[in-house]
């Protein structure tokens, strides 16, 4: 499969059900020398992104995320995507949901840079009424609630 566009819809698609299937599709789409940053934290290589997400599921006791997509766009091999992640606990709920952007590059048919993007609002509100500490960077808001247009505060493109 050498299509960018697929190889990341199929990679967010096998999110969501156990840590562990989330390990193995990172083992099935990620180069080994891929470069992940999670906005809070630079990763260097698959290895280090499979140890942190499985050190991090039991600490912040979310044991998947689920994507919803918004938006996809390609240039080349880089893929854009805007999308919401649901952190999802080991009774299946819904913890908090992250707002985010992505941009995925891809070398020989696998990832090999994933930069993610959050929207700080929220979500570390959401975690810490559930005494969650940590890194995590997004809204708390599902995608009914979170509005398409820009924030007030942004320049909506202009400087």
């Amino acid at each position: 499969m050498s299509d960018p566009l697929l190889i990341v819809k199929n990679f967010l698609a096998g999110f969501g059900k156990s840590n562990a299937d989330d390990l193995d599709n990172i083992r099935c789409y990620m180069a080994e020398d891929a470069f992940f940053d999670t906005g809070t934290k630079k990763l260097y290589s698959r290895q280090e992104t499979l140890d942190h997400l499985a050190n991090s599921a039991p600490v912040y006791g979310i044991t998947t995320f689920r994507c919803r997509n918004r938006y996809f766009a390609v240039d080349g091999n880089r893929v854009f995507n805007e999308r919401w992640d649901d952190l999802i606990d080991d009774k299946g709920e819904v913890v908090a949901t992250a707002e985010l952007a992505t941009v995925f590059e891809i070398e020989g048919g696998k990832i090999k840079s994933w930069r993610d993007y959050y929207n700080p609002d929220g979500l570390r509100a959401a975690l810490a009424k559930r005494n969650f500490r940590g890194g995590f960077m997004a809204t708390g808001q599902a995608p009914e609630k979170a509005s398409a247009e820009p924030a007030a505060t942004s320049t909506g493109g202009r400087n």
